[in-house]
């Protein structure tokens, strides 16, 4: 919609919405022709104008208009075979609320001599696109952590270890819902995989860190041997995707702010949730099978 309203800026029009009418009866007939005045009439509040075969006929007198109709190649405007016409909509305003509202009016319609009327266009393409994936969204996230769990239990031969290891990028998530509140940063397909890279990556810290515990032993020497290394990639993947902030693109800034906020957040659990609720110490015995059983050399 952002680019919508750049052409529209540039060229002084708005990018149209594509209505395809289904009619049970004729479209060139009068019950054809006052079902699509019904639908044109019931846009004037969202739409500045349409336009379809409706608006064509009318720029010509009744006798000239089946001359006209006859004239247009097939399939432009109207499709004889299948009753179904195309009508082009002018929103006047270019944003969810808006088309929402759109849909519902045209929704509405369809009774009597109108069957369906579909709607398409870039706009809503990408709305649809965002409405499954953030209907998803919660299922694969929830796949994703229990996907996780599994591995780091499994990976570290230790299932106590393994589920506390993931409660950093469990708290690195929910923040960084609030985090989008905060900033003002929708809810839509592009930052929903923004929440799938930021899960990818913050659970590598705790992967780093849980890997040196088991390998020295000791809370205090794990902390200090990672330490260093998880701050410094937090912050060189969240300075290496700071540059976006410069982009014309709000969504590329959406970008940037995300990734900073979870890779700083993520780091900052790891280091600090770890730390108070692991043991301080293993019991010798238990590192030594830990350790064999993870191949930490």
């Amino acid at each position: 919609m952002k680019g919508a309203r750049v052409v529209e800026a540039i060229a002084g029009i708005k990018v149209p919405i594509f209505l395809k009418v289904d009619l049970d009866v004729d479209v060139e007939s009068q019950e054809g022709l006052a079902a699509l005045r019904k639908v044109k009439d019931s846009l004037k509040d969202h739409c500045e104008r349409t336009f379809s075969i409706l608006d064509l006929l009318e720029l010509f007198p009744q006798p000239l208009r089946n001359f006209v109709s006859i004239l247009l190649p097939k399939g432009i405007l109207f499709d004889r075979e299948n009753n179904s016409t195309l009508m082009l909509a002018f929103p006047k305003r270019v944003d969810s609320n808006s088309y929402e509202q759109i849909e519902k009016i045209v929704s509405s319609l369809v009774s009597g001599p109108i069957k369906s009327i579909k709607l398409s266009g870039e706009d809503f393409k990408y709305m649809e696109m965002n409405r499954f994936v953030i209907q998803n969204l919660r299922a694969s996230l929830m796949f994703a952590l229990l996907a996780i769990a599994f591995m780091m239990c499994l990976t570290l031969k230790n299932f106590k270890l393994g589920l506390v290891s993931c409660l950093p990028i469990v708290a690195t998530l929910f923040s960084l819902y609030g985090a989008m509140g905060l900033l003002k940063v929708p809810l839509n397909a592009i930052s929903a995989c923004i929440m799938s890279i930021v899960l990818g990556a913050g659970i590598d810290y705790a992967i780093h860190f849980s890997c040196a515990y088991l390998k020295h032993g000791s809370l205090e020497e794990a902390y200090r041997f990672t330490l260093r290394p998880i701050v410094a990639n937090a912050f060189g993947v969240a300075l290496g995707f700071s540059v976006l902030f410069f982009s014309p693109m709000k969504v590329h800034a959406h970008i940037a702010a995300l990734i900073f906020v979870g890779m700083v957040l993520a780091s900052t659990y790891t280091l600090i949730w770890l730390t108070a609720i692991l043991p301080k110490t293993q019991s010798a015995r238990e590192a030594r099978r830990l350790s064999s059983s993870t191949n930490l050399k």
